[in-house]
């Protein structure tokens, strides 16, 4: 009985870590991207915010 919680708690875990990571992993792709997102502007705009 033991042995058994013990694998399914190892299972529960194993799955909480790789959503933790893949979430972790998405939300760091989401950060790259809007750092280095330029919205699409006119020449007149980019010149004032430059």
């Amino acid at each position: 009985m033991l042995v058994n919680v013990l694998k399914l708690n190892r299972v529960l875990l194993g799955c909480l870590a790789t959503l933790a990571l893949s979430i972790f992993s998405h939300s760091i792709k989401n950060c790259c991207f809007l750092a280095t997102y330029e919205p699409d502007m006119p020449d007149e705009l980019k010149e004032i915010v430059k």
